[in-house]
């Protein structure tokens, strides 16, 4: 109920919900939040195509970009973190031969989070977030 009447703390906990529906989503429901972000991406890149400004920080497609964004930047932070922890873990856990010797891509967790965030595509990423940015 908060989340339907607090707009900021709604935008607040998505991206750390978005950690853990990823690990558990099967591929159709990471096909589905894949396309919607590619939406939102796809039309803030139309809009800045077509000169459109963005008149004030509450607009709607500003804050779905900005959305977007804190969603893409928590995975980033999230994979670095999880992986970091992995490393940690295996070297107090291994034999000496194995230390700092870790695959995270043999952990599902990391995996699926990883894997989501490299198949957003960066070419349309970097330009947006500049725009966005610079507000131009």
């Amino acid at each position: 109920m908060i989340v339907k009447n607090d707009v900021k703390t709604a935008v607040f906990l998505l991206p750390h919900i978005m950690v853990n529906v990823l690990q558990d989503a099967s591929n159709e429901e990471k096909e589905d939040i894949y396309r919607e972000i590619m939406a939102v991406l796809s039309h803030v890149d139309q809009a800045e195509q077509s000169k459109l400004k963005f008149h004030e920080k509450t607009d709607l497609c500003h804050l779905s970009a900005q959305s977007v964004f804190s969603i893409l930047d928590c995975l980033t932070v999230w994979c670095h973190q999880y992986f970091v922890m992995l490393r940690s873990s295996n070297q107090n856990n291994s034999k000496p031969a194995n230390k700092g010797k870790v695959d995270p891509h043999n952990d599902p967790n990391y995996k699926s989070v990883y894997d989501f965030l490299k198949s957003v595509p960066e070419d349309l990423l970097a330009p947006l977030f500049v725009k966005l940015m610079l507000g131009l």
